[in-house]
């Protein structure tokens, strides 16, 4: 819109760009970040804070945080999309935003929690769990003293450690479709 009224202006068309009169709604410099990275000992609080009756959203949250798969892409994983033989998750493109099928390797503890999980699996859903863990989640981030993460913050998490453990940038942001290259380089970085 803005980029319309411009044109008008210099076209004549209009006198001045409403855009330009007054204080600007938003102003970068009192945005507050919205990316939030946890630290190796915040994962971990987090992580012990999953116990009891919230002991199911630990693989979850593993799974997010070794993974970067976003939440709608967790809870409908299947079982059939787990390839233990290959360390292999395939997410469906039904379940991607980009409508994009694409294969996730799985790191060791992923693979090892998926395991404990499928001996007591009930029904084809990984996690058994349809739409989310969100009240489950809010507690086991109070407990760890961690109010400010969101959710989505474990995605940023992985894309960062990633970044870190020198994964090309253009592959991290391509949706990890190379993961297999993951597990045999630079996991033992990305799991520090």
């Amino acid at each position: 819109m803005r980029r319309i009224l411009n044109v008008a202006v210099a076209n004549s068309w209009i006198i001045r760009n409403p855009f330009q009169q007054g204080e600007p709604l938003i102003k970068p410099g009192e945005e507050s970040p919205r990316e939030r990275i946890i630290s190796r000992e915040e994962e971990w609080r987090l992580l012990a804070a999953c116990h009891n009756e919230r002991a199911h959203l630990r693989a979850i949250l593993i799974c997010a945080l070794d993974t970067g798969m976003r939440r709608g892409e967790i809870f409908s994983l299947e079982w059939s999309d787990i390839d233990f033989d290959s360390g292999l998750i395939t997410i469906r493109a039904f379940n991607t935003k980009t409508m994009r099928e694409r294969q996730i390797g799985m790191t060791a503890r992923l693979t090892a929690e998926l395991k404990r999980l499928s001996q007591d699996k009930d029904g084809h859903l990984v996690f058994g769990i349809k739409t989310h863990a969100q009240h489950s989640f809010q507690k086991a981030k109070k407990e760890a003293g961690l109010a400010d993460v969101r959710f989505h913050d474990l995605r940023h998490t992985h894309a960062t450690r990633l970044v870190g453990a020198q994964m090309p940038l253009a592959e991290v942001g391509r949706g990890s479709r190379s993961y297999p290259a993951i597990n045999n380089l630079s996991i033992r970085e990305y799991q520090r």
